[in-house]
This record gives structure tokens, sequence and C-alpha cells, in this order.
């Protein structure tokens, strides 16, 4: 059997659609950084001078959430139609792990798997997607972050969600995206 991987080497098509149709009957597990991925439309038309501070405000009318990071790992490979996708993460308490966990169970992710918890955040990237004529324009991106490391009881929750998972998995992912996230030294060393 060839291998390909090879910077620069492509492909062929025939077998790419043969790898792509051998995910039907995978077990996949995906670990990392889950985050959720948060759309906001401003109508910049209907702006107009803050009373508070010298700014025009960016006037929300649409908004939208999707999986992000490693989430978005996940859907892709539930998408192509894997026999069972299962979330290896940690997700705060919070609204936008709420969101992040109804938007997975939408799209077939498993979270069975997933360690949650007051005392972390679940990360978000907020992209003020500014309206009023074409083309749109995006504004300064708002993040909300994991502001400290996560800690080690989180920690040791993941890597035995991940010992107790493994062996009824064909393949594990890592999808490390952030610098401060859950693919710590520890979780590494684990894995």
């Amino acid at each position: 059997m060839r291998e390909y991987g090879s910077i620069g080497e492509v492909i062929p098509r025939r077998r790419l659609a043969e790898l792509l149709m051998g995910v039907a009957g995978v077990r996949v597990g995906v670990v990392g950084d889950f985050s959720l991925d948060a759309y906001w439309h401003a109508d910049m038309l209907r702006s107009e001078l803050s009373r508070e501070a010298p700014l025009f405000v960016r006037p929300i009318v649409r908004e939208r959430y999707s999986p992000g990071g490693a989430a978005n790992t996940a859907w892709n490979v539930a998408d192509l139609g894997a026999a069972r996708v299962e979330a290896f993460t940690i997700l705060g308490r919070d609204w936008r792990g709420a969101l992040l966990t109804a938007a997975l169970e939408r799209v077939r992710v498993g979270l069975a798997h997933t360690v949650a918890r007051d005392d972390c955040a679940t990360p978000l990237y907020g992209k003020v997607i500014l309206e009023a004529h074409s083309p749109a324009q995006e504004d300064a991106r708002l993040d909300f972050i994991q502001p400290e490391p996560y800690p080690a009881a989180a920690e040791d929750a993941l890597i035995a969600q991940l010992q107790t998972a493994a062996p009824d998995l064909d393949a594990l992912i890592v999808a490390d995206y952030i610098t401060q996230g859950v693919i710590t030294p520890r979780v590494r060393a684990a894995l």
C-alpha cells in the first residue's frame, strides 16, 4: 500500500475517494481544543453614536454559532459518515458550552467523554461582520478564552476519559488549536 503525505504530493482523486469512503465504518475520537465560532452581523446603516462613549454602536441584526477548532474537526469527521465520533475536551459550564454542546449533538458528535467544569471557560471566537454595503467587512474579533491553565483535576478527568474510551476507537485525532489549551504537557504525555 502506498503512503501519501510528502509535502507537495497530491493524492490521486480516486485514492482520496477510497479513503473518504472508508470512514463510514470507523469509530473516531477527537481530542483537543473545542471552541464555538460566533458570527454577529451588524447592520451599520442602523448604527448611531453611543450616548455613553464617542463610538458608533454595532447593531447586531443576525447571529449564528457553529463548532470551531477541534469541534469543527469532529463535525467534519461526522459529516463524512464515520460510524461514531466522540469528543474529548474540557468545556466550561457556561452559555458558550451550552451552545457548543447543542451544536455538536445536532451534528452527531458524542459528548459522553467531555469534561464540563464550573471553573473552566468554553473558548469562543466572535466575529463581528459589519454590513452596510457590499462587501461586508469583519471587525476586530472578540475572543472568550480560558484565562488560566486548566486545573490538574480537569486534566486528570480528561486523561481518565481517554484511557477508558481509547480501546473502543479505531482512530484518535489530536487537534491542538490553542497555546494554553487542552493538549497540556500532561495530556500530551498520556496520549
